[in-house]
């Protein structure tokens, strides 16, 4: 039976939507603060860091998670990033498999669908080691 250990996932978004983020409340900095406060309280990631352009809205989250293989790792760490995300009322593409993908619904109704925060996954990688 394999052991737990730490696993490091670095993946790679781009967040837009339809209109252009506005400020404050409607800015894309608000969302983000929803989305690691979704993460802060989030039971299974380690630890977690965020960084990009927001100019570009090009994102890069890394994660530590606790798991048995990198392919729960992964699976873990996908999920866990796409309860974030709708949690925040965003929508994702390409984190989850089809299927899930496509029965996955946005947790907040507050943005209409031209001002909902749109993740499209660029990149993932998840490895055995804690960087």
């Amino acid at each position: 039976m394999p052991q737990p250990a730490a696993y490091h996932g670095v993946f790679d978004f781009k967040v837009g939507r339809r209109i252009p983020w506005g400020e404050e409340l409607d800015a894309l900095e608000r969302h983000l603060d929803t989305v690691c406060a979704r993460l802060d309280s989030a039971p299974g990631i380690e630890q977690y860091r965020l960084g990009g352009d927001l100019s570009s809205a090009a994102l890069h989250f890394e994660v530590v998670l606790v798991a048995e293989s990198e392919e729960q790792a992964d699976t873990k760490a996908r999920s866990i990033l796409g309860e974030a995300i709708r949690g925040a009322g965003g929508a994702h593409e390409g984190l989850l498999n089809l299927r899930a993908e496509s029965r996955a619904k946005s947790n907040v109704n507050a943005w209409s669908g031209l001002r909902t925060p749109h993740w499209q996954l660029r990149s993932a990688k998840v490895t055995r080691g804690a960087s």
